[in-house]
């Protein structure tokens, strides 16, 4: 059921989800209220039943249709939230919907974290909600691990990479992996990795002009990531 304009306020009002949207864009999507409202493919949505996630937190509510128009986002929620989940659905449900990722070809999404430990957090959470789906891959890149392991699994074809900047950015230089089908860029905790020195690493991959939807969660205020396509950002707290 569509609503409309008022309603989509008490929703938002009732989830405590405000909502910011850059001058001249088009009014934010309606948030959810229920998993059902977006039409996932039906091995995420059997993943999410069987992990016993029954309605969507505030963030998801709101992030989830935002991520799914295409449109960049610029989130902020506090641990416990549920904010891998409101990126994490929606990049598998986008990755689905493109073409088979073959030999040789680069990521369909791309997770950026600061640390190594949040990146294996975050994979956690995508194999969990992509148990379901057959042939469907997911490789952590993050250093302190074996970096020709890393190599063979990029170079041959994976859906999805969680990623720690300085080790995404070696193997983009080595040849082993690249950006040009990425069309779904997650930036998680973006404050820290600025505030850890990996600014010149985010603004290369922010260059390349492939982001398509950028959710960040952690400080509101990152002008550095607002590339061409900033007139779409979103700004969900």
């Amino acid at each position: 059921m569509r609503l409309v304009d008022d309603e989509i306020e008490e929703v938002r009002l009732r989830l405590n989800v405000d909502v910011t949207v850059t001058p001249d864009s088009p009014p934010a999507p309606a948030p959810i209220e229920s998993f059902t409202d977006m039409c996932l493919n039906s091995s995420i949505m059997k993943d999410i039943a069987i992990h016993e996630y029954t309605t969507p937190t505030s963030i998801q509510a709101q992030a989830m249709p935002v991520a799914l128009s295409g449109r960049d986002l610029l989130g902020c929620a506090e641990t416990g939230s549920g904010k891998t989940a409101a990126f994490t659905i929606p990049m598998i449900q986008h990755c689905i919907a493109q073409s088979p990722v073959r030999r040789g070809d680069g990521p369909l999404a791309l997770v950026l974290a600061p640390t190594r430990e949040l990146a294996q957090q975050i994979e956690k959470e995508v194999k969990a909600f992509s148990q379901s789906l057959e042939s469907f891959k997911t490789a952590i890149v993050v250093g302190g691990t074996n970096i020709s392991d890393q190599r063979s699994e990029l170079r041959a074809g994976v859906e999805i990479v969680v990623a720690t900047p300085g080790r995404f950015i070696d193997h983009l230089q080595q040849g082993n992996t690249s950006l040009t089908r990425i069309s779904y860029v997650v930036l998680d905790e973006a404050d820290r990795m600025l505030d850890m020195g990996f600014e010149p690493q985010i603004r290369e991959l922010c260059s390349r002009g492939t982001l398509l939807c950028v959710n960040v969660y952690g400080r509101c205020e990152l002008p550095i990531l607002y590339h061409k396509h900033a007139s779409l950002i979103e700004k969900v707290n």
